[in-house]
């Protein structure tokens, strides 16, 4: 099945991080929400097969599996809402949690509103959420990166300096122009100072 591309593209610190810093920032957030958190998934327990549940809640009474999906290019496809729900009834969770860092198709949020006992939380909601709890991440710019943004910025450089640029060489290549034009002429004053006596004497002597 051919996945769908994401209508917006994030590009902030959340798309930037790698899938199991996300785990774990989910991870914190329902700590701050007051849960016991079992962080399961592979980003949790190097190694393991986290069978589809990332994340375990509890609270009093309830039990809940979060999967979380950080996707930045593609949309969460209705299959893997179905495997959540299944996940949910084979582990007699309570509930159920699907995060994504972008988007679910259409399909999925519609499979999601048939079951009560399952939440879909996408990348904007998500993102509001962190924000609202205190919690953010940065990310270290490698220096190929800066190098190459400060590329981009010297060949966007507006078109006021660049035309200033172009009027300087300009003008350059005019006194260039003008300064070869002077030698000409005093070169051909010189010519015409020495040989024309020059020629007199020589008709001088002939005739």
């Amino acid at each position: 099945m051919a996945l769908k591309n994401n209508a917006v593209h994030w590009n902030d610190d959340l798309s930037r991080i790698q899938w199991d810093k996300f785990e774990a920032l989910i991870a914190d957030y329902y700590v701050l929400q007051g849960y016991r958190v079992e962080h399961v998934g592979t980003g949790g327990q190097a190694g393991k097969y986290d069978g589809g549940i990332d994340i375990k809640l509890y609270k009093d009474e309830q039990y809940i599996i979060v999967q979380c999906k950080h996707w930045n290019a593609k949309q969460v496809p209705h299959n893997d809402v179905h495997l959540l729900i299944g996940l949910m009834a084979t582990e007699k969770a309570s509930s159920s949690i699907f995060i994504t860092s972008g988007e679910y198709t259409a399909a999925a949020i519609q499979a999601g509103k048939k079951v009560e006992q399952i939440e879909l939380i996408d990348g904007a909601e998500i993102r509001r959420r962190l924000k609202q709890s205190g919690l953010s991440v940065t990310v270290k710019v490698p220096q190929s990166d800066y190098v190459l943004e400060q590329v981009e910025q010297y060949n966007k450089t507006p078109d006021n300096q660049t035309g200033s640029a172009r009027n300087s060489q300009g003008m350059w290549n005019g006194e260039r122009r003008k300064s070869k034009r002077s030698q000409k002429k005093i070169l051909a004053r010189l010519l015409f100072q020495i040989g024309v006596p020059i020629l007199f004497c020589i008709l001088a002597i002939k005739f």
